[in-house]
């Protein structure tokens, strides 16, 4: 085999790891990329569908003894990259990524491995987020009080930005106080762009509100 049909068999076989890698990347918090895993994360889940969809024609061919439909045996076809991946069993592997993809986000989201290793005892973390994500994560009620201007802003944190050092956050349903204490405006959205270092935040008990650190009975 020469090398040209070599990478183009190889790039076939990587391509239902690879939309499920986009999928993964666009709907979890991005972190520092590293290309070398992007390349093992998508080599394994071309792997991993490819055996689940010739798991599944295995088992249906066991149920339909006449069916003709032949699994591709994935483990084979790395082994020497020959023969061609038919139509179906592409695209079926490809919708069986992107399945894989969305678990793996719901898993992301939902902490369960770390819940998992908890519960076993392995580790007392409780998640893999940033403190700038899981802060919000916590309560997204917080105050922020502001080093450029001196001003506190007191409402919902409903978007943030990347943990990197311009910080973007999209506020609802906040009010604004001086340094002073005084309360300049409300907003139902306000929008604040700061360096990471521009500012300070603080989450209150629930039920708390700004007001009452300044003396007010709203």
């Amino acid at each position: 085999m020469d090398i040209a049909n070599f990478i183009q068999k190889f790039f076939l076989y990587l391509l239902p790891g690879i939309f499920g890698l986009i999928i993964f990347e666009h709907l979890t918090p991005q972190k520092e990329r590293h290309y070398y895993k992007e390349f093992v994360f998508s080599f394994i889940l071309s792997f991993v569908s490819f055996l689940i969809v010739d798991i599944l024609i295995s088992l249906f061919n066991l149920l339909c003894p006449k069916s003709t439909v032949q699994p591709l045996n994935i483990v084979a076809y790395i082994s020497n990259m020959q023969g061609v991946i038919p139509n179906g069993i592409f695209f079926a592997s490809c919708i069986v990524s992107i399945i894989i993809a969305l678990f793996l986000i719901k898993c992301d989201y939902k902490q369960w491995l770390f819940k998992l290793a908890k519960k076993l005892k392995l580790s007392n973390r409780n998640d893999n987020l940033s403190v700038w994500e899981s802060i919000f994560e916590n309560d997204p009620v917080v105050t922020l009080r502001d080093n450029i201007t001196g001003n506190t802003y007191f409402g919902t944190v409903t978007s943030i930005s990347d943990n990197c050092d311009k910080r973007e956050i999209l506020f609802e349903n906040v009010r604004v106080f001086s340094e002073e204490g005084d309360e300049l405006f409300a907003a139902n959205t306000l929008y604040l762009s700061r360096n990471h270092n521009e500012f300070t935040i603080e989450t209150q008990k629930e039920g708390t509100h700004l007001a009452e650190h300044h003396g007010e009975t709203k």
